[in-house]
């Protein structure tokens, strides 16, 4: 039992590393760069937490990487399975709008303080108290990168590779 624990602590010590490095990455970016990347890196989290909560099987494989590859689908199944609750399916949903607006729109260059993105910024939950690189939390920029590091370290904590189910093929 110790010994899973010390695993658990281990692997959760690695993904809050991960997770600074996230802020750090994102703090570094064009909007458009921190806004893709961000949500990439929480696509991916959604990804191994929903692949954690499946049984270990070929079929579970194929779902995850067929019908539940898009963010959008991944949020909707982890909201619909309870591994999600409702303020983080809503503040994620928020974040995937935003990184849609950077991503689908080639020819403006768009900003967080581009009207719409600047809207939803304002309706992300984000911690006054978070500071990125060395200052508080302040422009629409830092209230996206602050709101997904948040939700980000939220999903850490959920469904781990130690709790999967083993393989039924």
């Amino acid at each position: 039992m110790k010994k899973e624990a010390a695993t658990r602590w281990e692997s959760q010590m690695s993904q809050q590393r991960q997770c600074n490095k996230l802020e750090h990455i994102l703090s570094q970016e064009s909007d458009r760069g921190a806004a893709i990347l961000g949500l990439s890196y929480i696509e991916e989290q959604l990804g191994e937490m929903l692949k954690n909560f499946l049984i270990e099987s070929k079929a579970s494989e194929m779902l995850l990487t067929r019908q539940i590859s898009t963010l959008e689908a991944r949020l909707l199944l982890s909201y619909s399975l309870g591994l999600i609750n409702d303020d983080e399916y809503h503040g994620l949903d928020l974040l995937r709008k935003i990184r849609n607006d950077f991503a689908h729109n080639f020819v403006e260059e768009l900003s967080f303080d581009d009207p719409q993105i600047a809207t939803r910024c304002g309706i992300l939950f984000h911690d006054d108290h978070f500071w990125i690189s060395g200052r508080k939390v302040k422009t629409n920029r830092d209230k996206f990168i602050s709101s997904a590091c948040i939700l980000s370290r939220s999903l850490l904590f959920r469904v781990g590779p130690e709790d999967r189910i083993q393989t039924r093929d």
